[in-house]
């Protein structure tokens, strides 16, 4: 798996930290980026997992700051570049996945998880931990992650990838749903929305890819303008794209639907969608105006 795999896996907050650990490690002289360059930034997080661990646990975080500091300052500083990523580092994400869950994949990779692989798998940060911050008990964390961590920046502003799956009418409402997945990504991070086919890997049974992607969201959201109620007589046809998406979204009772109305629309009329599509008119949904 290379490097770039391993950080779709992440939320934005372990992808930042780990751009600004490549910062510092240029800054310090060093070669590679160390965990220590990445923990130094995952603690500098405000209210981030890291924070609420240290906290949880006593630790005063001007004190876990220095002890890290004294870590950075005894790698090698003599290199005008930064060639590479430590293994540990590499190794942290890889086995994070566990920690994280089985769906991984679709719930991102946190800081929390990172640090606790590292206190746990790495040999020279379990030490570092007894050594250092004993009162830091690394069963406890594993044991009570969820709960120490529940505050979290990282949790409140989690949504996992692909947990949203915009559904509009295609060469008819792309700008209005095009603005949705803008907003959605900025908010939540990249691959946090399904949109259209950029989400579908080349090669694909685009029905059966959808299917699947619909399965796995959390919300889906159809995205409903003039254009989309204008062509309402294009859901009778069996085998149009649009009533496809929304029939298995009805029919997937894990997937909370909410339709996004621009303008002044409401939602349509029961008797002008085909019987299995008309779930869709007592769903609330969301206005937006300009």
């Amino acid at each position: 798996m290379t490097v770039g795999d391993l950080l779709k896996l992440t939320n934005r907050f372990v992808y930042e930290s780990l751009e600004k650990a490549m910062v510092l490690a240029k800054r310090r002289g060093n070669s590679h980026i160390d965990a220590s360059h990445l923990i130094h930034q995952m603690a500098n997080i405000e209210g981030g997992d890291l924070e609420l661990i240290l906290n949880f646990f006593n630790v005063r975080s001007v004190k876990f700051s220095l002890a890290i500091e004294q870590e950075i300052n005894m790698l090698p500083s003599a290199n005008s570049k930064v060639e590479s990523i430590h293994d540990d580092v590499l190794f942290s994400i890889e086995h994070s996945k566990a920690i994280a869950g089985p769906d991984y994949a679709l719930s991102p990779i946190r800081t929390g998880h990172i640090f606790l692989t590292l206190i746990s798998e790495i040999p020279k940060w379990r030490n570092f931990l007894a050594n250092r911050f004993p009162q830091i008990n690394r069963e406890r964390l594993f044991r009570e992650f969820q709960i120490i961590t529940k505050h979290s920046v990282e949790f409140v502003n989690q949504i996992s990838r692909g947990s949203v799956f915009i559904s509009y009418r295609r060469g008819i409402d792309e700008g209005s749903a095009g603005r949705v997945f803008e907003r959605i990504e900025a908010e939540f991070g990249r691959g946090s929305a399904f949109f259209d086919s950029d989400s579908i890997p080349l090669g694909q049974d685009y029905r059966e890819f959808i299917r699947k992607s619909i399965a796995n969201a959390s919300i889906f959201m159809p995205i409903i303008g003039n254009g989309w109620i204008e062509a309402i007589p294009r859901l009778n046809d069996i085998d149009d794209v649009l009533r496809f998406e929304i029939r298995t979204a009805i029919s997937e009772a894990n997937t909370q639907i909410i339709p996004v109305y621009f303008g002044d629309l409401n939602a349509p009329s029961p008797d002008t969608l085909p019987e299995d599509l008309r779930p869709l008119t007592r769903v609330n949904g969301i206005k937006i105006t300009h």
